[in-house]
């Protein structure tokens, strides 16, 4: 291997990245994984083949070969090669190297900090680690969400991201993309999840997606843009506006859904306002998510011993959250909040089924993009 080439995986190099030389693909994966202090497990024996073509099988052992390389995390990259930050229509700004190059200076309690600080750095001592998988379990969605968008709009794998209004032609293949994205994230970070039968994790699959998603679209659209925007967050990329006509491509499918669609957009527009005040956080919403994993499951009238550790442990870990963070009394008022958030979403996704349902009758052509990504 000469000088220009990567010392994490050996391919072309493109000058210095955290004190040695990488590769873009390299050093990106090294800043995301240190920013957002994800921690990894090697599935074999902490030995697997770091290499072009094979860097991705095993991120333990490619986080584990970064700082044998010599990676370090209070090192800028070189003026000449700097990422460009990603910059949100509300000013919030993602991925600087500054935000991590001294995570000690971050107070894990700080109430001034609970806005950014999404994961306490002493969490895993504390044993809150429900809640810390799940929050992970969101870092990876966005991430695989993110990767599936750069994938086909290479041009802006380096400059600011610019959201486009999604259509429903290319809502069918983004939809059916997030359907395998919560496959594996079930799969991956809910345990009871694989105790499950097949027809139980497809019914669980079909309840929990629409309301993970209510909450999830409501909490991007609320960092992303301005209150007075007329757009929703609907995959990383893309948005939607309370305007039928730019979501349906014939005028008589925009006109019959226009009626339909306007209560949906409406509770939308007042998810995303409670989300936005409430001030979420990755760890709430990952108390959300796992709650309305375990109603579904409820539902459905599935019991084990799993799901109710499961449960219980979620709930102990959030209150302990909660209370560390916020204090007792602002802790206990946050748990309110956050369950009727949850009744709030529930009922949104009730009435999203019910819509779906009617505009299967009245709308020309209607797309039933759930039947069509699941085979039915």
């Amino acid at each position: 291997m000469d000088d220009q080439h990567c010392r994490v995986c050996e391919q072309q190099g493109h000058g210095l990245h955290f004190g040695i030389i990488a590769c873009r693909a390299c050093s990106s994966f090294f800043r995301r994984s240190v920013a957002e202090r994800k921690s990894y497990k090697c599935r074999m024996k902490e030995s697997c083949l770091i290499k072009k073509g094979f860097r991705n099988a095993c991120r333990a052992c490619r986080f584990k070969k970064c700082l044998q390389a010599g990676m370090k995390v209070d090192t800028k990259p070189s003026s000449s090669l700097h990422f460009s930050e990603e910059s949100t229509s509300n000013g919030i700004t993602n991925g600087s190297v500054e935000s991590f190059s001294n995570p000690a200076s971050i107070s894990p309690l700080s109430a001034n900090n609970v806005e950014q600080q999404v994961i306490p750095r002493d969490w895993r001592n504390r044993e809150c680690k429900i809640l810390y998988e799940l929050t992970q379990a969101i870092h990876n969605y966005k991430t695989s969400e993110k990767s599936l968008f750069t994938v086909n709009h290479t041009e802006q794998i380096f400059s600011p991201i610019q959201y486009k209004p999604v259509n429903d032609d290319i809502y069918k293949d983004l939809f059916k993309s997030s359907i395998f994205l919560t496959i594996s994230m079930l799969n991956d970070f809910f345990r009871p999840f694989k105790y499950f039968s097949a027809e139980e994790k497809k019914e669980v699959l079909k309840s929990f997606y629409h309301g993970y998603h209510v909450v999830y679209q409501s909490w991007q659209t609320s960092k992303i843009f301005q209150p007075n925007e007329d757009k929703f967050f609907i995959h990383y990329g893309y948005y939607i506006t309370s305007n039928s006509k730019d979501f349906f491509p014939k005028k008589e499918q925009a006109e019959q859904a226009q009626g339909i669609f306007d209560p949906i957009l409406q509770k939308m527009r007042r998810c995303s306002e409670k989300v936005r005040k409430m001030n979420l956080i990755e760890s709430d919403l990952a108390f959300v998510m796992g709650t309305l994993f375990c109603e579904s499951a409820d539902n459905l009238n599935i019991i084990n011993d799993e799901l109710t550790r499961f449960q219980n442990d979620l709930f102990a870990d959030y209150n302990t959250y909660n209370v560390l963070t916020y204090g007792v009394e602002n802790g206990g008022i946050r748990n309110g909040n956050m369950m009727s958030l949850i009744l709030f979403i529930k009922n949104f996704t009730f009435s999203l089924n019910e819509s779906m349902a009617v505009a299967k009758i009245f709308i020309p052509d209607y797309n039933d993009h759930w039947a069509q990504a699941m085979g039915n």
